[in-house]
């Protein structure tokens, strides 16, 4: 595959904060086990708000609320059961909170760092080898964004604690992304009489990620 050139990506970020939905119904990705909120914008849902989630198997007459047999993914919205289900059964998030994603304006570069934090299990061995030996162990993740500085309010939301969406487009097909859940950590400023003032950002990913190739 050719390389990607750099101008093709696209950051988006969310506002906080987040907003009330009802009723949101889901749509059967078609093996009757996933079920995906495709109304517009309401794809990022607050973890931290509860989040209830019904069923109907009389056409949409009578709603029951569930809470076992599946699990409910926020990034992007979807319920996954464990088993599949009826062609028929109807799925909706009663009630919930969402996080609104933005394009992020001003923004020059950006960059998705992944590690494993790497445990030493070296011990001594028959024969004698001097090779360590290591064991994998938590993941971890940030996403690291430059842009022109245009107003402060990156500088007002360092001390918030407040949870953002972040997610980049590398460009390389439409549906390739880096999706996660993250927290501002660093907030850098810098301006040069020679230069544009630049606004450096890190935000430190919480739980699990979505990459897509």
């Amino acid at each position: 595959m050719a390389a990607i050139p750099g101008w093709k990506a696209n950051v988006f970020i969310s506002s906080p904060p987040s907003i009330a939905l009802t009723n949101d119904m889901l749509t059967d990705s078609g093996d009757h086990i996933t079920y995906v909120d495709m109304v517009a914008g309401h794809q990022y849902l607050d973890p931290f708000t509860p989040i209830v989630v019904s069923t109907s198997a009389d056409g949409g007459v009578t709603w029951t609320p569930i809470t076992t047999g599946f699990q409910l993914q926020s990034i992007e919205a979807r319920v996954k059961f464990a088993v599949a289900q009826s062609p028929t059964l109807q799925v909706r998030i009663t009630s919930g909170n969402y996080l609104v994603l933005n394009f992020l304006a001003q923004a020059e570069s950006v960059e998705w760092i992944g590690t494993t934090t790497m445990l030493a299990s070296t011990a001594f061995t028959n024969p004698p080898s001097n090779w360590k030996t290591i064991v994998p162990n938590i993941s971890d993740a940030a996403f690291k964004l430059s842009k022109f500085w245009s107003d402060g309010f990156f500088t007002q939301q360092i001390t918030s604690g407040n949870l953002q969406v972040l997610k980049i487009t590398p460009g390389q097909t439409a549906t390739q992304r880096i999706v996660g859940y993250g927290y501002l950590k660093a907030d850098g400023f810098k301006a040069s009489i020679s230069a544009l003032t630049t606004q450096s950002l890190e935000f430190d990913v919480t739980g699990q990620p979505i990459i897509t190739a």
